[in-house]
């Protein structure tokens, strides 16, 4: 369990015996292998994973957020948070690292911190992770592919960005709190799975913001890794209830949350080939909006077919 706003350490239990759960290993955030832990937002997700010729069950996350985000408008890159983490789940020991630069995947790209769960994907169902997503605070997807034949931490996994929402120039500031809902849905053009997340800053609810958008982002390697990671961005996406091109509809979808400072504060949920999604709309004459009690606002709750 991680601390939210009170701190960048992960504790352990053992509740093998649940009358007498006992402590079983910390993480402790701006020291050793996890300098580069911001807040612990992340819940850990658990997997099993190829490793060393054979199999490990572990522990994926999100390296936190960096508070300094708070205070921005616009992107900034962050000095803790922008990294994944992967440890043995029987003892915490760090197994492998993502970052910008020192890590056993590097990628100039990760620059923002990663405040939300990963979703695992098993395509074939022999119970082993083949790929994994995590959005960021500073808008974009990732994706992540397991090397199935990995022999060390440096060949585990390969990734990149698959959208970005801060990718056209001039378009408002956007940010993912939220982890993906992850989906299969079949089309003339074969299966795919959906990506289907929010933006609004969870940090600061009442703060007024620019336009937030609801996204829906379409993937069809399921099977293989994608031979390179492309990078889509919301202009090349279609607009729910507007005209759009074939292209843009492969790529997936976009839907403008039209509220006053509306935005999306909670995962989505995709059911019986159906996507559910809930927003908040601030009360626009809100005194304070760094006061922790809202006012009544305007909540919404959105399905999409």
């Amino acid at each position: 369990v991680g601390m939210r706003r009170g701190g960048r350490n992960y504790y352990a239990l053992d509740i093998s015996d649940i009358t007498k759960p006992k402590f079983a290993w910390q993480i402790t955030g701006g020291s050793g292998d996890f300098s580069q832990l911001g807040q612990t937002w992340s819940s850990m997700t658990l997997a099993k994973v190829p490793w060393e010729s054979g199999h490990k069950i572990v522990l994926l996350f999100g390296g936190g957020y960096d508070s300094t985000e708070d205070n921005l408008t616009q992107f900034n890159e962050h000095a803790m948070g922008n990294t994944l983490y992967m440890v043995d789940a029987s003892n915490g020991e760090l197994l492998w690292q993502a970052s910008k630069s020192g890590a056993d995947f590097n990628h100039n790209k990760m620059q923002s911190s990663f405040v939300t769960d990963v979703r695992t994907i098993d395509y074939d169902g022999d119970r082993v992770t083949d790929f994994f997503y995590i959005t960021d605070v500073g808008g974009k997807i990732w994706r992540f592919d397991i090397n199935s034949s990995t022999l060390n931490a440096n060949d585990f996994a390969d990734g990149g960005i698959i959208f970005d929402a801060n990718g056209d120039s001039g378009g408002p500031y956007q940010r993912f709190f939220n982890s993906p809902s992850v989906s299969y849905f079949k089309d003339s053009d074969g299966g795919y799975l959906t990506i289907s997340v929010g933006t609004g800053v969870i940090a600061h609810p009442l703060q007024a913001t620019p336009t937030d958008t609801f996204y829906i982002i379409k993937d069809r390697h399921i099977a293989q890794p994608p031979i390179s990671y492309t990078t889509a961005t919301p202009s090349l996406l279609a607009e729910i209830d507007v005209s759009n091109t074939e292209e843009q509809v492969k790529l997936g979808w976009k839907f403008l949350l039209a509220g006053s400072s509306e935005k999306v504060l909670a995962n989505a949920l995709t059911a019986n080939d159906t996507i559910y999604f809930t927003s908040f709309e601030p009360t626009s004459n809100n005194a304070d909006s760094d006061s922790c009690s809202a006012g009544a606002g305007t909540a919404r709750a959105y399905s999409i077919k």
